[in-house]
C-alpha cells in the first residue's frame, strides 16, 4: 500500500483536522473516540477500543464504575470465589 502523507496545521483552540479519506480507512466517525500516544519519532493516533483491566482484551469487554473487564477474565474470577 502507498503512504500518502496529509499536512494539517494546528488551530487556535490546539485541534488537528484529520483528512476525510485518512478517518474513511479507518472508519473514524463523528463522536469517535481516538488515543493519542506518544512514540519515539512522533504520535500514534488511533480509535480508542476499550481494553480489559487484566489481560488487555479488547472483544466481549463490560465496563462498569470505570472499570473495563472482558468476559472471561468475569468467568474467571466468579470461579475463584
Amino acid at each position: 500500500m502507498r503512504q500518502i502523507g496529509y499536512v494539517s496545521k494546528i488551530d487556535t483552540l490546539g485541534r488537528v483536522v484529520i483528512p476525510k479519506p485518512v478517518r474513511q480507512m479507518y472508519n473514524l466517525e463523528k463522536e469517535d473516540s481516538i488515543e493519542i500516544l506518544p512514540k519515539e519519532n512522533g504520535l500514534l493516533i488511533r480509535k480508542y477500543q476499550p481494553t480489559c483491566l487484566f489481560c488487555g482484551e479488547t472483544d466481549n469487554v463490560i465496563s462498569h464504575q470505570g472499570v473495563t473487564v472482558c468476559e472471561e477474565c468475569i468467568k474467571t474470577m466468579y470461579n475463584k470465589i
